[in-house]
């Protein structure tokens, strides 16, 4: 009887201690799962949220565009602050084939409020919680917002910024795609 849960313990055991001294990358890595940047967009393009009406939105309408994506949320100052910023790169760029979302870590009925406050002219779509566990996948590891990454129209990673975005800095990302 004993011999017989001995090994399951002993694997049971193992993993326990891999989870604790190794992280959760080792083991995502032990178990197969995909990880890095590439992950992140492939999860993206993976996604469909629902919009602040509930309607849902494929994020793969994205793909082979260049794009920039915006974690926030409507209760971060920051987040907020740096909304008109990204609506006039959005309206600049829009021209050149660059789309703009926002994915809110926050619930429907805040991002509504926010909302009718505040217009924004790209496409905002609601992730609750989850979206930070995306914005994780693109480097975000303190979970922090705003948190906005510039994908090219190949969906490669270009650039990652924690922190409310300097426009001329985010431009210059842009000019080059």
């Amino acid at each position: 009887m004993i011999r017989r849960l001995f090994a399951p313990l002993l694997v049971a055991s193992l993993i326990a201690v891999i989870g604790a001294f190794a992280g959760p990358q080792a083991v995502k890595w032990a178990f197969g799962a995909e990880t890095g940047p590439q992950a992140a967009v492939n999860a993206l393009w993976g996604t469909t949220l629902p919009d602040p009406t509930n309607r849902p939105r494929a994020l793969s309408e994205f793909r082979g565009k260049p794009l920039v994506v915006n974690f926030w949320a409507s209760w971060c100052g920051p987040c907020v602050a740096e909304m008109p910023a990204l609506d006039r790169l959005h309206k600049k760029y829009s021209a050149n084939g660059v789309n703009f979302i926002g994915i809110a870590v926050d619930t429907p009925q805040n991002v509504q409020g926010f909302l009718a406050r505040l217009k924004v002219g790209y496409p905002l779509v609601v992730a609750g919680f989850g979206g930070g566990d995306l914005a994780r996948q693109f480097g975000d590891e303190q979970g922090a917002l705003p948190f906005t990454v510039v994908i090219d129209a190949s969906g490669k990673v270009r650039s990652t910024t924690l922190g409310q975005i300097q426009p001329a800095k985010l431009a210059a990302v842009l000019d080059s795609l």
